[in-house]
């Protein structure tokens, strides 16, 4: 643990600035791939729900089994069959919206990986005025 201390301190101000880094980085990490693994469950299930009750024409029961379900897919199905009695344009209307703010809410936080995986790359001669410019203009 003395070398961790020793090697910290030899690495001066940047070194602390690099730990707190790469664990934000760990972290974002391991959250992004939780919340992607929960975007992408129960697809067999959500098919099998689907099959079995959308050919009998039983919407109501269809929309019941695919709403306890917690997962991407299943949110888009849902949105679509409370909306099919409206009508198939409101019912791709419905998916669409719901879509696009699931994958706004997927692509949450992949722009400070993007960014540490950039800043872990970039040329080690950068002044600090260039990697300021940089992060200005990511964002």
């Amino acid at each position: 643990m003395a070398e961790f201390w020793a090697l910290l301190e030899k690495g001066g101000l940047v070194m602390p600035l690099l730990l707190f880094a790469s664990v934000a980085t760990i972290a974002v990490a391991v959250e992004r791939y939780r919340v992607f693994q929960r975007a992408d469950a129960n697809h067999d299930c959500l098919q099998e729900q689907l099959e079995k009750y959308l050919p009998a024409g039983e919407w109501e029961a269809a929309l019941t089994e695919v709403r306890k379900m917690e997962s991407f897919s299943a949110a888009v199905a849902a949105a679509g069959i409370a909306q099919a009695g409206r009508g198939s344009r409101a019912a791709d209307l419905a998916m669409e919206g719901v879509a696009n703010r699931g994958a706004s809410r997927l692509r949450q936080r992949l722009d400070i990986l993007g960014l540490m995986v950039t800043m872990a790359t970039a040329d080690r001669g950068s002044s600090p005025c260039a990697m300021a410019r940089f992060m200005t203009a990511s964002r």
